[in-house]
């Protein structure tokens, strides 16, 4: 799992020569990458896992996925799954419980999720404002699950089968 991409190390980025040389380590030493769905797939089916598999996932959808990720991950074909913070998509992470340690970054545009999406990226529900969902009231919790499913699916014109329910910063 990853969320950005910059040399500030921050608590939530890496440098994005990082990011290309463990994309390269994985290509060059027989790695299976498969998209989180797939890994769904076999666990729901009960099937085995193809050998040496790994999932790349990224969380809360910022603009250096695509700006950074997105073009080593086409590169060496690789699939991913990026989790949205659905209605804060083309903004910033100024979302209310945003921890003073993360840095104020911008996150995909509807263009640029678009682009991925065509290009094989999958995507996935992270709610609509990334809050605290183990802290809500179900009444609360739902629309945000909900809605920001929808609000992808709108956007994407495809269904959206995975919501990460975690709690991440």
């Amino acid at each position: 799992m990853y969320h950005a991409f910059d040399e500030s190390r921050s608590i939530i980025a890496i440098p994005p020569a990082v990011f290309a040389w463990q994309m390269r380590w994985l290509h060059e030493n027989g790695y299976q990458v498969i998209p989180l769905s797939r890994l769904v797939q076999y666990l729901r089916n009960a099937d085995p896992l193809p050998a040496r598999s790994v999932v790349i996932t990224f969380d809360d959808g910022f603009e250096t996925i695509y700006t950074y990720a997105f073009p080593v991950l086409v590169r060496y074909g690789l699939p991913a799954t990026v989790f949205l913070v659905a209605g804060y998509c083309g903004r910033q992470n100024d979302w209310p419980n945003r921890p003073l340690t993360v840095p104020h970054l911008s996150l995909l545009s509807w263009t640029q999720i678009r682009e991925m999406d065509r290009r094989g990226i999958e995507f996935g529900a992270h709610s609509l404002s990334h809050p605290r969902l183990d802290r809500l009231a179900p009444e609360k919790a739902a629309p945000e699950i909900l809605d920001s499913k929808a609000c992808i699916e709108d956007r994407l014109g495809h269904a959206v089968e995975l919501f990460l329910s975690v709690w991440s910063v």
